[in-house]
């Protein structure tokens, strides 16, 4: 009997250790309910979507999503670029889509896309850095200062934008926090901190102009790269939006198809192990999230994954980020 259970444990445990990477049957995505809608929010290394974009459409078909923020969206790419991977996705006659180019962030930056009219924000074209930025240059090498004044010049690599979504208008911020850094006293987790602060502080100051506007926003989601590889510090920056008021926020617990598995990052081959970057919140006093998952390709049918190119793991060319997807409905 202490053998059997032995052996069931190491089962347990190699199952565990696998886990981050499943290997579970594909199921393809359900659509969302009636009076539901998704967004995904998804870091596509600069420009995946030109480079494979037969597999970047068939990712986005996964997915099914109303609206979708995408990160770190290269500079030399184009919205004809972008568009020509989302029309169709539902069918041939799936082709509007309205765009919000982010303006600030370099090459993270962000586009907003939704198949409703996009209102953009003053507040995020583009965001500026805040004096706090000082920080940063203070704890980087003297080596850095220029290429840092210049990345601050462009704005912090956030977007933001007002959305019509079954009969409410959302608030809708996609970002790319900085990386790397896997020290809490480093100079690029000083930097994670100082950009979270400013757009939760943007955040706070759209809502307080348009709670005196004749259209009020009744909710907010929050999606993107944060980057959380020294610890959640940006992260709880973000959540201390509105901590108990009626635009707190909170994280959608997205989770991938095996049920427990977090990891957003593909680190297989790579100087960074396998963890939760990509993280999307919501305002729950006037939002539920009923499903939130990550899309892995790698449950795709083999066939399907050859003939795409989305294989051998990690696949040249794409993106190791893997899409955030959540459900929603007003409450």
């Amino acid at each position: 009997m202490a053998a059997r259970r032995a052996a069931i444990v190491a089962i347990g445990l190699a199952a565990l250790v696998s886990g981050c990477h499943a290997r579970a049957v594909h199921q393809p995505r359900p659509a969302a309910s009636a009076g539901r809608f998704r967004v995904s929010a998804w870091n596509v290394a600069e420009s995946s979507f030109v480079r494979r974009p037969a597999a970047f459409h068939r990712i986005l078909q996964a997915t099914d999503a109303d609206i979708f923020s995408f990160d770190e969206v290269g500079e030399h790419t184009t919205r004809d670029d972008l568009l020509r991977t989302l029309r169709g996705l539902r069918g041939d006659a799936d082709t509007v889509w309205h765009l919000s180019w982010g303006p600030g962030g370099d090459y993270q930056r962000t586009v907003i896309a939704a198949r409703t009219p996009l209102q953009p924000l003053p507040e995020f074209s583009p965001l500026a850095f805040p004096a706090t930025a000082d920080l940063v240059l203070r704890s980087a090498p003297d080596s850095l200062r220029a290429r840092l004044q210049s990345d601050f010049a462009r704005g912090v690599a956030a977007n933001g934008a007002v959305v019509e979504v079954r009969g409410r208008r959302l608030l809708l911020v996609g970002l790319d926090l900085w990386a790397r850094g896997n020290a809490p006293d480093s100079w690029e987790e000083t930097r994670r901190r100082v950009e979270a602060s400013a757009i939760r502080d943007a955040i706070a100051t759209v809502l307080a102009r348009l709670a005196s506007a004749p259209e009020d926003v009744q909710g907010v989601v929050v999606g993107g790269d944060m980057n959380l590889v020294a610890g959640r510090a940006p992260l709880d920056t973000l959540l201390s939006l509105s901590p108990g008021g009626p635009r707190h926020l909170a994280v959608a617990p997205a989770v991938h198809a095996d049920g427990w598995s977090t990891w957003t990052w593909d680190g297989r081959g790579g100087p960074f192990h396998s963890a939760r970057m990509d993280v999307v919140l919501f305002s729950d006093a006037t939002l539920r999230a009923p499903a939130a998952r990550i899309v892995n390709w790698d449950l795709f049918p083999a066939a399907e994954r050859a003939a795409l190119g989305l294989t051998p793991a990690p696949v040249v060319g794409m993106s190791r980020h893997r899409p955030v997807v959540v459900d929603f409905e007003w409450r």
